[in-house]
């Protein structure tokens, strides 16, 4: 029986052809490959912050140990007797160095107590200990995944002359590999599986494919014992190209061919942080539209180098087609700017269109702007390999030499294109400063090129890129899209996203990120400053409050008039910061109060890393379907907050509705009702189309006296300008309530749990986005009704009378907001008879009777003709 199972294994090898099943392998390999890159960003910005610096940490951890890795397979693939059974156990080996980094996160939490207050007056040390513990637990496992390509182009390349198409096509099949990795980890597999079983799958590949490798290569040997002949690679069928054995390419000198190999890995890789940059201005910035956008890169890069290895005729140009495919890279390059500028006009792209017609028409428009330059892009390294032969070392050194520079220079790329050239350049200017970078390298390589008509268009390249230049000039385009009447106030592009003040003739002034995002305005002045003014009316004596997002600042002044200790406002973008003095008039010039600190940190770390305790913690208003702003909304988040509060402190979590679907609010609501014991439900207005709802949590039933906040509101009120009528008195102030929490106990049973591990909320807002699905309206007047079904004890009133406390009723500001609602929708006459009742409920709030009176004057304005109040 035994013998029969060995002959049908061999049968069985025998008809897999012996490269498809290598090329199967790394293609599988790309994909495990590219998962650990995405899983590895998600972990250090869950863990240091959603910042350029934990991007550029994972750059350099992945893109080093590529380069190192690079270096050493090609050494060792020369030195070695068998380079696949080295590359099984090397597969091996990436499972087992990749599995520690499941422990990076509860490694640092644990020594961050430590860290941070062995530190805390040397910040960079603090940073360059972080970026020591990613080098350590990431570096080995990129070794070991860079060391890969040179052993298996070992395998491969079955003659030296044909290096360039035989490693250009193993390049090209692990490379769509990385490109189903991504639509894996980018789309699906973390909604379905979450981040640490994605992370095992990946584990798991490189285990299974380690062991098929030996396996096939087991019974490889044994076919071999009946036939001593037989290659472990079949080359059968496979002769001397005399096209490439006969190429007529010049001699390169190696240093050109290494300063070519790294700029070009520079120019890619920026042109990757750049383009993504680009389309931030009009996309949505979610998880998904950045998935496309590397989906579409590394389709270019495959494509690019499946085609030059497919294209044995140009082979033989060499250094010539080198040039000109360098030149009509910038020259493409070039264009991007004007083709993004004319095709999208700066407008917010496929807004409302549904899922997921929005993805498609995003792939689409990613495609159509740069998937060419990045094909051209992709000739560059199969070239590379062919043109470095005329060193005559072997296959695998060939490869791990050249992917060592030009690594190098992709790690240095990333890093450039976010922290130097869009900074001091501006997003065009540092396009088209990489665009001649690829211009220099291929004049460069032109240079040493044989006369014939690929040198003469390599030269005329140059030309026509000045000609681009000088009449289309890409950096004529503004990054920020100007109605009639609005001018620039302010331009910040920085290495975090570009923020921008603008202003209309009306004088009214906006803050703005990536062109598309408005993240502040004057023209609610009182509505913002209500988002401060209720959380801290709440606590019964605040002595310090920490306000996470600062924007326009106009919130996080309400503090000012709370006569706080210490007033924080933590904020993740520098030009935000910047900003603050556009809109003095109205944020009280924030930052010149001796009480007010002004933070730069992601408002997460910023709260895990402290050890201070706080009265009272605003969570601003988020774009929920941002990529990174999901983690605000984590278990984990809300845990690390509500041990930074004092014993009496409350959290105040503002929720956008208008940018929320009911499924998104109930799974941020059951997050934060895991965590919080008493929940208390808050609006900060009577808007019912773009309402805002306020979660508040505390540690104990928050009492509130009736007297003493009376009091305080009438001081508040002397200082308010302009007042505020739902701050006048206690009876205002309870229309805002909405009811307990834990009274739609229910209807929290139907949503999941959104953690760092499982981000939910990261992959479903936006999808709810492209709908237009949003929580408004008499759906929301309903919830608010079974909010008040019930009596809950998470916010009680303690009257002068000096009996028990009671609970506040919700009941006259849910039926104030339903009869908003229902004018909304055009039934007057429910409005006016559901606001007759809410009066009835209140007959003490002086807002009440104020909307009461607006409403008869609207109607017998209109001639109506129904019953009056």
């Amino acid at each position: 029986m035994q013998r029969v199972r060995r002959d049908m294994h061999s049968m069985l090898q025998t008809m897999i052809p012996s490269r498809l099943f290598i090329f199967g392998i790394f293609f599988l390999s790309g994909i495990a490959g590219i998962i650990y890159q995405i899983l590895w960003m998600r972990e250090v910005q869950i863990l240091f912050g959603n910042t350029a610096q934990s991007t550029a940490t994972v750059l350099l951890a992945f893109f080093l140990g590529m380069a190192l890795g690079n270096a050493w397979g090609g050494r060792l693939s020369a030195r070695v007797h068998n380079p696949l059974a080295i590359y099984a156990f090397v597969e091996f080996g990436i499972a087992v160095a990749a599995a520690p980094v499941l422990l990076l996160t509860p490694f640092y939490l644990h020594l961050s107590p430590i860290i941070l207050s062995a530190f805390a007056a040397v910040p960079w040390a603090t940073d360059l200990l972080k970026l020591l513990l990613v080098l350590g637990f990431m570096l080995p496992a990129s070794i070991l995944i860079g060391a890969t390509f040179p052993l298996l182009g070992t395998v491969i390349v079955a003659k030296r002359s044909c290096l360039g198409r035989d490693a250009g096509r193993l390049y090209g099949i692990n490379t769509l590999g990385a490109v189903c990795g991504v639509a894996l980890s980018g789309f699906l597999l973390p909604v379905l599986l979450g981040n640490t079983l994605t992370y095992v799958l990946a584990l798991l590949t490189n285990c299974a494919l380690g062991a098929m490798v030996l396996a096939w290569q087991r019974n490889r040997a044994r076919a071999a014992d009946n036939q001593p002949n037989q290659a472990v690679v079949d080359d059968r069928g496979i002769p001397d190209d005399p096209i490439l054995e006969a190429s007529d390419t010049p001699f390169l000198p190696k240093h050109v061919l290494f300063a070519i190999a790294c700029g070009s890995g520079l120019g890619t890789i920026a042109l990757e942080v750049l383009w993504t940059r680009m389309f931030a201005l009009v996309f949505q910035n979610s998880v998904y539209s950045f998935s496309a956008i590397v989906l579409i890169f590394l389709i270019g890069l495959a494509m690019g180098a499946l085609l030059i290895a497919a294209s044995q005729k140009f082979l033989r140009y060499g250094i010539g087609l080198l040039g000109v495919s360098l030149g009509l890279t910038a020259f493409c390059v070039l264009l991007t700017p004007i083709l993004f500028s004319e095709t999208t006009g700066l407008a917010l792209f496929a807004s409302g269109v549904g899922w997921p017609w929005y993805l498609f028409k995003v792939i689409g428009l990613v495609a159509a702007i740069i998937l060419l330059p990045v094909i051209l892009a992709g000739f560059t390294l199969p070239l590379l390999w062919k043109l470095y032969e005329q060193f005559q070392r072997p296959v695998g050194s060939t490869l791990g030499t050249v992917n060592l520079w030009n690594l190098l220079g992709a790690l240095s790329g990333g890093i450039a294109a976010a922290y130097l050239l869009i900074p001091m350049l501006g997003l065009w200017n540092a396009i088209v400063a990489v665009a001649i970078l690829f211009l220099v390298l291929s004049q460069l390589a032109v240079f040493y090129a044989r006369p014939g008509w690929a040198r003469r268009f390599g030269m005329a390249l140059a030309p026509a890129c000045f000609v681009v230049l000088l009449l289309a000039n890409p950096t004529q385009y503004s990054s920020q899209k100007l109605l009639p009447g609005e001018r620039l106030l302010y331009l910040d592009e920085g290495k975090e996203a570009a923020i921008s003040v603008v202003e209309d003739a009306k004088q009214i002034r906006w803050l703005k990120s990536n062109n598309t995002y408005r993240l502040g305005a004057t023209t609610a002045i009182r509505g913002e400053k209500r988002l401060g003014h209720l959380p801290l009316l709440l606590h019964p004596s605040p002595k310090n409050a920490v306000f996470i997002g600062v924007a326009t600042g106009i919130s996080v002044s309400a503090g000012i008039d709370h006569d706080l200790a210490e007033l924080i406002g933590v904020e993740i973008l520098p030009g935000v910061l910047h900003a603050l003095p556009y809109f003095s008039a109205h944020n009280r010039n924030l930052l010149a109060h001796d009480n007010v600190t002004a933070i730069l940190d992601d408002g997460r770390i910023y709260l895990r890393s402290t050890d201070r305790r706080f009265d009272v913690i605003v969570a601003d208003l988020f774009i929920p379907w941002h990529a990174g702003n999901g983690s605000l909304y984590t278990r984990e988040h809300y845990e690390a907050s509500r041990q930074r509060l004092s014993a009496q402190g409350i959290y105040c979590q503002w929720l956008p509705l208008y940018q929320l679907s009911e499924r998104e609010v109930g799974i941020i609501a059951t997050t934060f009702a895991t965590v919080f014991p008493h929940v208390s439900v808050w609006r900060s207005d009577f808007s019912a189309k773009a309402p805002i709802l306020g979660l508040v949590g505390s540690n104990e039933p928050i009492i509130i006296d009736s007297t003493a906040l009376q009091s305080r509101l009438d001081a508040l009120q002397q200082k308010l300008a302009p007042r505020d009528l739902l701050l006048r008195d206690v009876a205002d102030v309870s229309l805002m309530y909405a009811g307990d929490l834990s009274s739609v106990g229910p209807w929290l049973e139907r949503f999941p749990v959104n953690t760092e591990d499982w981000p939910i909320i990261e992959f479903d807002a936006p999808i709810s986005e492209s709908h237009g699905r949003i929580f408004d309206g008499l759906a929301l007047a309903d919830f608010y009704d079974q909010l008040g079904r019930q009596e809950g004890m998470a916010v009680q009133l303690q009257n002068s009378d000096g009996l028990e406390p009671r609970s506040i009723s919700p009941h006259a500001g849910n039926l104030l907001f339903r009869a908003v609602a229902l004018g909304d929708s055009g039934d007057i006459r429910g409005q006016i008879s559901t606001l007759k009742e809410a009066v009835r409920e209140n007959p003490n709030s002086s807002y009440l009777k104020m909307s009461n009176a607006i409403l008869r004057s609207r109607v017998m304005q209109r001639g109506r003709g129904v019953d009056r109040p």
